[in-house]
């Protein structure tokens, strides 16, 4: 218990140490030009985030840039306001001071990853934060913005040839089988046992085959 107790308390300070530190609700406020009361109030409202050190709330300084709180925060903090403050901040990534990218003039570059979400599995997108994590599997990524450089654009990887890379797979899948007979004989009895764990009591299961007889994925229910 001491020792996972300690790893918590030094992971909790590397993210403080990557999130530029913190700030009292008070150096907050002058950071952002408001009172200490207001950025308590925005604390209330789920607009800024906070972190709990003994009695006191501190302001991770990486949320703050030229006076101001960076766009967005409030989005995401009310979108993981459910796990915690501390869950976000590492969600987050620490914050990594002075390397944010932002989608406004003046700021580095941010990475993008845009979905369509005219789909079954994000309907209804009441909860965005929650449908991307649990629903969505990868299927719905439109685009992809790195550093302000397109790598992914409609679904298609734009920096490498996919379908020259499936089409080598399925040439060394040829050539590797018969070469391996007993690992080709483990997989196929392997396979059933695979399919039928990953099975749910549900009428669609994403992941493998669904409890009627059909799969989206190619395996057959049994």
């Amino acid at each position: 218990m001491v020792p996972a107790l300690a790893r918590n308390v030094e992971h909790r300070n590397l993210l403080l140490q990557r999130a530029g530190g913190v700030l009292s609700a008070e150096d907050a406020g002058k950071v952002a030009g408001v009172t200490r009361q207001a950025i308590d109030e925005r604390r209330r409202g789920n607009a800024i985030l906070a972190v709990r050190e003994g009695s006191d709330w501190k302001y991770p300084a990486c949320q703050f840039r030229d006076g101001e709180v960076l766009a967005g925060i409030a989005e995401v903090v009310r979108g993981l306001a459910d796990q915690g403050a501390w869950a976000t901040l590492d969600g987050e990534g620490g914050g990594l001071p002075g390397e944010l990218g932002a989608v406004a003039p003046g700021y580095q570059a941010a990475d993008l990853c845009l979905l369509n979400e005219d789909t079954t599995y994000l309907t209804p997108l009441n909860r965005p934060v929650a449908s991307f994590v649990f629903s969505e599997n990868g299927a719905r990524v439109d685009t992809v913005i790195v550093g302000g450089e397109i790598v992914v654009q409609s679904g298609q990887c734009t920096k490498i040839d996919e379908r020259a890379i499936r089409r080598r797979a399925r040439e060394a899948v040829v050539d590797a089988y018969p070469g391996n007979p007993a690992l080709s004989k483990f997989a196929d009895e392997l396979s059933p046992h695979i399919v039928d764990a990953m099975k749910e009591p549900f009428p669609v299961n994403r992941f493998a085959a669904c409890g009627r007889g059909c799969s989206s994925s190619g395996l057959t229910c049994s």
